[in-house]
């Protein structure tokens, strides 16, 4: 990313790992179906991680410039950690946000509403693709242009970002919820009981879509630490309304916790982004 190779960067992760471990799957399942078991499907699943994670050291040894190689290197171990820590809990507590509402539905409800939920969960993934596609790119060049203090540019950057993500992910989230009934019949007949929490969640993706790349903006410019304070309270709302609506509502209980605890961390690293970079970075904002 840093040499701003967006697209190779993402080819094992996007294309490989996924497109790889269905090319393997479907292969077994013509040729040998009874082989064709959970264990297999994990193996296949490894090898397409790995053929991919080969892919990107094999391109990212071709990317590096011949005077790279011959540079000596300078470590600042202890800056780096410091910032370092605040993106690992960002990281840790965004697997979290996502997975605690299928454990909880699972702890609350019993396995096969956990089942339906993880389904209509990650149906709803589609348009958080569009998050991860626009937010990656995206991330070195907040960091340049911060450092050159290029503010007015960085907002015109970021909301236009913000503006894009919106303008895809409104049709993709009408797609969902138009089409979630079939989407989900495909994994059984038991499943449609899990549009109303798919249209909820998917509503509350793209309302944060709206917010823009508010996490980027604050980690990529030395707020780590106010990054991790707003998926925190992401974390915290999901968690405490869970334990509140999952017994009287079930899945739409789960998933209007997710959607709530997602705009609210939205909002609040919103206002933490214009606070300390000045910068109304939203669909709304204006471009300089």
């Amino acid at each position: 990313l840093a040499r701003q190779k967006f697209v190779t960067a993402q080819i094992g992760e996007l294309l490989i790992l996924p497109w790889g471990s269905l090319l393997l799957m479907g292969t077994i399942a013509i040729i040998s179906p009874q082989t064709l078991t959970p264990e297999i499907a994990i193996l296949g699943n490894l090898v397409a991680a790995g053929s991919g994670l080969i892919v990107l050291i094999i391109q990212t040894r071709k990317s590096v410039p011949p005077q790279l190689k011959s540079a000596t290197p300078v470590y600042s171990s202890r800056a780096w950690l410091v910032a370092a820590f605040p993106m690992l809990i960002v990281s840790g507590m965004q697997v979290v946000n996502q997975r605690v509402g299928i454990l909880m539905v699972g702890d609350m409800l019993g396995a096969e509403e956990a089942g339906i939920y993880a389904v209509a969960n990650g149906g709803v993934m589609f348009v958080a693709l569009i998050f991860f596609a626009v937010n990656q790119p995206l991330a070195p060049v907040i960091a340049r242009l911060f450092a050159e203090r290029k503010m007015d540019r960085l907002q015109n950057v970021l909301v236009r970002a913000a503006r894009i993500s919106l303008m895809a992910a409104v049709p993709v989230g009408l797609l969902i919820i138009v089409f979630a009934t079939p989407f989900l019949r495909l994994y059984g007949e038991e499943f449609p009981v899990g549009r109303v929490p798919m249209i909820i969640m998917t509503i509350g993706y793209v309302i944060t879509m709206g917010f823009g790349s508010v996490s980027a903006a604050l980690t990529m410019t030395g707020f780590e630490r106010m990054a991790a304070v707003g998926i925190g309270v992401s974390v915290v709302l999901n968690i405490g309304l869970n334990l509140l609506l999952i017994p009287r509502f079930g899945m739409t209980g789960a998933a209007w916790a997710l959607a709530t605890g997602q705009v609210s961390s939205a909002v609040l690293m919103t206002i933490f982004t214009f606070r300390f970079l000045k910068i109304n970075n939203t669909a709304t904002g204006r471009t300089l």
